[in-house]
């Protein structure tokens, strides 16, 4: 199976097992007038065989992506480095207090090594770098076999 496949499976599995615990979650301590319409200790075993499952393919997902890791790490930081600088003041210009009990006017000056318009323009070559790693990686993907 193609890698990109084996991806959509992980994420189908992955949503079986949420549904699976979720159902335990609701089912594991009932009161004696309300009977379970489930047996808990089945729903347990299929949470730890879909567990295993789970296992198994990311398991194999990781071995394949060896060759690619360097663009999903690379990627991975990118996306870190958005939402990094989107969150650095950029704050610039004149400020105005009023201070002491004589309500003396001070100005301080502010200044950004990095002002709004450069960090717009970081986001936006980060973006790219992104968009050019994503279609590798979806490259990647699409060519590359899984052994499950």
């Amino acid at each position: 199976m193609k890698l990109s496949k084996a991806l959509k499976v992980k994420n189908r599995v992955a949503g079986e097992l949420s549904s699976l615990q979720d159902i335990y979650r609701r089912e594991n301590s009932r009161r004696e007038d309300n009977p379970s319409k489930v047996v808990a200790s089945d729903v347990w075993n299929q949470i730890t065989a879909k567990r295993n499952d789970l296992v198994k393919i990311k398991t194999a997902i990781t071995k394949a992506n060896i060759d690619i890791y360097h663009a999903l790490a690379e990627m991975e930081e990118l996306k870190g480095s958005i939402h990094y600088v989107s969150m650095i003041p950029t704050r610039e210009g004149e400020e105005v207090q009023y201070e002491g009990s004589n309500r003396d006017k001070v100005t301080y000056q502010w200044t950004a090594s990095l002002n709004q318009e450069a960090i717009d323009g970081l986001g936006r070559h980060y973006q790219q770098r992104i968009n050019e790693l994503q279609d590798e990686i979806d490259e990647y993907n699409g060519s590359t076999d899984v052994e499950l």
